[in-house]
């Protein structure tokens, strides 16, 4: 039996990273293999797995990217901030390596690319090391993290890479990496509701890189446009830090000068049910700058929802696989506001058009490639390749 230290990057449950993450822990622990989690705090998931029998360690590090510098603010504090951090980090290694060393650990995986404690552990362990690349970092999130090419190309480091896009953004080969999608539901779970509802749906943070503001400007014109538009906005999602606050009154305020439309916009904070809401949908618009993946437009299509995407990262690459597979379109994609625009009036007249037949391709295509039983399987056989496990 294996003996695994997971490593999170954070502990939100609600995260696309952390739901990946625990469909692992749970596969590993139903096959009797040994799971350490190692966690930054003791919120979310790491509560969620002590609860459930997973030996849990709560030690605080950081990010291995730079601390942002965007303000004066920022450049005052950086030198600090960056040392603090070093020093957090580091502390985190040595607590991690003294609770673990004696516990015959043969693998480190780390649930993401923006922490680099596990390749450290995994070093000071002379243990193999996986580095689960879920984001392109700079492209999405406009992170600097130095070093990385060099860390995930290092000896005894393997990847594992959730789109061929982020593949080759970090010029990886198949000598140490491989693609494996995100697993989603399970490939038996699909659902479609023909008597759908008269709302747009968006599911995600209240964050810039989601690009939920071309969503609300698109809005805006189109109801302009034409007041008689049926259909409303419906906005999921949660504003925790001070930039997604920031964000979501200065959104709120844009809104405040069209009466016409704020009425019609609904702000659903992070709801447990997103599944009902895409189920109901006229569509789910994923307007994101550059998704790694992109969770959003799989579940949706999962639970039978219209998806209508900006065309890029791994929301084009959804798109591109569906339109491979079934020799068609699987969904609406967007490059520009004014293509948005276009598509947002053409799905009001949603029960005239062939949408039912796009929903039902992109739904063979859902389970083909991002199905939960897919996913955890080829990450086992991936352990075991590298183990040389026969």
């Amino acid at each position: 039996m294996m003996k695994v230290g997971y490593v999170f990057s954070g502990t939100s449950l609600s995260a696309g990273s952390t739901k990946s993450l625990l469909l692992i822990l749970e596969y590993m622990k139903s096959q009797g293999h040994t799971c350490y989690v190692i966690c930054p705090d003791s919120n979310g998931a790491y509560r969620y797995l002590t609860k459930r029998g997973f030996r849990c360690l709560n030690v605080p590090y950081r990010f291995a990217s730079l601390p942002k510098h965007e303000s004066i603010k920022d450049l005052l504090y950086f030198i600090p901030k960056y040392f603090a951090r070093k020093i957090l980090n580091y502390r985190a290694v040595v607590k991690c390596v003294n609770l673990l060393k004696n516990e015959d650990i043969q693998l480190i995986h780390s649930n993401t690319s923006v922490t680099n404690i596990g390749n450290r552990i995994a070093e000071k362990l002379k243990c193999v090391h996986i580095t689960h690349i879920r984001e392109y970092g700079d492209l999405d999130f406009n992170q600097i993290m130095p070093g990385i090419n060099r860390r995930l190309n290092r000896h005894g480091n393997y990847n594992i890479c959730i789109t061929r896009g982020i593949y080759s953004h970090r010029r990886l080969n198949d000598n140490n990496s491989i693609v494996i999608y995100n697993g989603i539901e399970s490939k038996d779970y699909v659902r479609f509701n023909p008597n759908k509802e008269p709302f747009i749906l968006y599911a995600g943070r209240i964050e810039k890189t989601k690009g939920i503001e071309t969503l609300i400007d698109a809005y805006i014109k189109v109801v302009q446009e034409k007041t008689s538009y049926k259909l409303k906005l419906l906005i999921a999602g949660g504003a925790a830090s001070p930039p997604q606050l920031e964000l979501y009154e200065e959104l709120k305020k844009r809104l405040s000068k069209y009466p016409e439309v704020e009425n019609r916009v609904e702000w659903l904070g992070d709801i447990d049910n997103i599944s009902d809401y895409y189920y109901n949908a006229y569509v789910t618009v994923v307007p994101s700058y550059f998704e790694g993946f992109g969770r959003v437009m799989a579940e949706a299509s999962f639970n039978g929802s219209l998806v209508l995407g900006r065309n890029t990262g791994g929301t084009k690459e959804q798109f591109d696989n569906g339109f491979a597979y079934t020799g068609d379109e699987i969904g609406l994609r967007f490059d520009t506001e004014d293509e948005l625009i276009k598509q947002l009036k053409i799905i009001e007249n949603f029960d005239s058009t062939n949408f039912f037949d796009m929903i039902k391709r992109s739904q063979s295509a859902v389970v083909q490639f991002y199905s939960k039983e897919s996913y955890v399987e080829s990450v086992f056989k991936f352990y075991n390749e590298i183990l040389n496990i026969k």
